[in-house]
């Protein structure tokens, strides 16, 4: 087995792993202000993992799923989320296939989308 094989097994199986984990948890909490040591009952709200992940870049979250910290940042890594998809309501691995057809489908759109001119 070549070394990029070794490493795409691996990532995979990283992969599966976060994403057992995230499925395992009820909620998440996310605070309000951003301050995640603002524990005030009036800073936390309950959130789904949907929402969470929904508006990762843009909320404080505190994904309690015990992920060690290499598993966080692929959880951080936009690229890594948007190869997940709900179904049955549970987060699941996209295939490479559907992958590639997502980011063919992205391109086709930012190739369709009409060119502005603006005069100054």
């Amino acid at each position: 087995m070549d070394e990029q094989s070794r490493e795409e097994k691996k990532a995979k199986k990283l992969a599966k792993s976060i994403v057992k984990k995230l499925n395992s948890i009820d909620g998440i909490v996310r605070h309000m202000n951003g301050n995640m040591h603002d524990n005030r009952a009036s800073n936390l709200q309950w959130v789904t993992l949907y929402d969470a992940l929904d508006h990762f870049d843009e909320w404080t979250t505190d994904i309690c799923a015990d992920l060690s910290p290499k598993e966080a940042r692929v959880v951080a890594d936009p690229a890594w989320r948007a190869g997940l998809k709900w179904k049955e309501g549970k987060l699941k691995l996209l295939s490479e296939e559907e992958q590639r057809r997502i980011a063919r489908e992205k391109v086709r759109t930012i190739q369709e989308a009409p060119t502005r001119l603006y005069n100054r």
